[in-house]
């Protein structure tokens, strides 16, 4: 890792203090001068010598505030000088809200030198050109490059400057879009057109139709989606409830309440992105009182109307209404609602999850139902044995380096 860390104790032995200077690697990673002072400051206490703290760098940072260093001197060694070097300072590929294959890739290329520099710019993916451009930037200029493209499977994207610089570690930058895996939905209800058409508009949905009974295999599918079905519990999991409140959800069952208006919803929340649902009209709703810490998606004055439920192995979201009484599944906000929740509810397929983090920034990622622990293989060909949290999710941390894990 990157943080500062004592190689070797106070000795006088010259070689071990050249063995341990000698084995030193670079990393893709920022320094952490501020800490390694700190940690200095905390050795010099306990040495009780007069002590010289040398400090070689770069100089590429503000200059940090030193600690008292138990009086000893500090020597700034200076190394390297700015030169001509043009750089990608941020690369991150995303899906887009407006089709299941389609992407942007996003780039930011910086030029540090003092003077104007003309180069090529290519975007690739699994070596197959998808974008090539000319660029001109100025000395100390940044430009940003929004990149739509199309791609139906997994691949390595690679974004590439092509000049003669000084530092060529920065002139390339890659991406991962992995294989897009199907949400595996069980679909339980007595039949909802509306429903039915909206699972069917996304191809990234595969629908199962169960019943009541299929619930004891609820852990073999990414969401349960419990329509207009009365059940007495459900299992640990997550779900989907529409007009159907089981024993579990922590809401309190009111009754019922007629031509609810809905006088507000949670635009910040996932699961109500880019939706406009200010002339849905209810003709009426559950009326519940929440009783744990969930987060009401769309309210009217009396009660929620969506709720979202996220403790205790359960992730849910109540649409506390039947789609056969409101006109919301008429209008274009409804096939958005029901893709953005189900992503919400299980956004563990890897070509969800944030696959382009910075070096020595963990990877969190979810494992497909049902699997409890991953192997992890890196660049180096090492593996490395991750077990899943209570949620399902894997974490790994890096050793600093740049990789591109297969």
């Amino acid at each position: 890792g990157h943080e500062a860390r004592v190689l070797v104790p106070f000795t006088e032995e010259k070689r071990v203090l050249r063995q341990a200077v000698q084995a030193l690697e670079a990393l893709d990673v920022e320094g952490r001068l501020p800490e390694a002072l700190r940690l200095a400051q905390a050795n010099l206490q306990q040495g009780g010598r007069p002590a010289v703290v040398h400090v070689f760098t770069d100089g590429a940072f503000e200059t940090p505030e030193v600690p008292p260093l138990q009086g000893a001197a500090v020597r700034w060694h200076r190394f390297a000088q700015r030169s001509r070097n043009i750089g990608i300072t941020a690369f991150e590929t995303r899906k887009t809200y407006f089709g299941a294959f389609d992407y942007q890739a996003f780039l930011s290329v910086a030029n540090y030198s003092g003077e104007a520099q003309t180069f090529d710019l290519t975007l690739a993916l699994d070596r197959q050109p998808l974008k090539a451009e000319r660029v001109t930037l100025g000395p100390e200029v940044k430009r940003s490059f929004v990149i739509p493209f199309t791609h139906d499977g997994g691949g390595v994207l690679r974004a590439e400057i092509h000049a003669e610089d000084d530092l060529a570690a920065d002139n390339r930058a890659l991406a991962v879009i992995p294989p897009p895996r199907p949400l595996r939905i069980l679909l339980i209800s007595p039949g909802n057109a509306f429903l039915e058409k909206a699972l069917a508009a996304d191809p990234r949905v595969q629908v199962k139709p169960g019943t009541v009974e299929s619930l004891e295999k609820a852990a073999q599918y990414d969401v349960v989606i419990l329509d207009n079905t009365p059940v007495k519990s459900v299992p640990p999991g997550r779900y989907l409830l529409i007009n159907t409140l089981p024993e579990g959800i922590p809401l309190e069952l009111l009754g019922r309440i007629e031509e609810p208006p809905i006088i507000d919803w949670d635009r910040g929340h996932p699961a109500m992105r880019f939706l406009d649902l200010s002339k849905v009209a209810i003709q009426d709703a559950m009326r519940v009182r929440p009783m744990g810490s969930g987060r009401a998606l769309m309210e009217s004055n009396l009660t929620p109307l969506v709720y979202a439920v996220e403790e205790r192995g359960m992730k849910a979201v109540l649409v506390g209404f039947d789609l056969y009484r409101t006109d919301f599944p008429l209008r274009v906000a409804f096939p958005l609602f029901v893709s953005n929740v189900l992503r919400w509810l299980q956004p563990r397929a890897l070509e969800d999850a944030g696959l382009q983090l910075k070096t020595g920034q963990p990877l969190t990622a979810g494992l497909p139902t049902g699997v409890r622990q991953a192997t992890l293989t890196d660049a180096g060909g090492r593996t490395h044995s991750l077990q899943a949290d209570a949620d399902g999710r894997i974490v790994h941390v890096s050793n600093g380096q740049r990789q591109l894990h297969p």
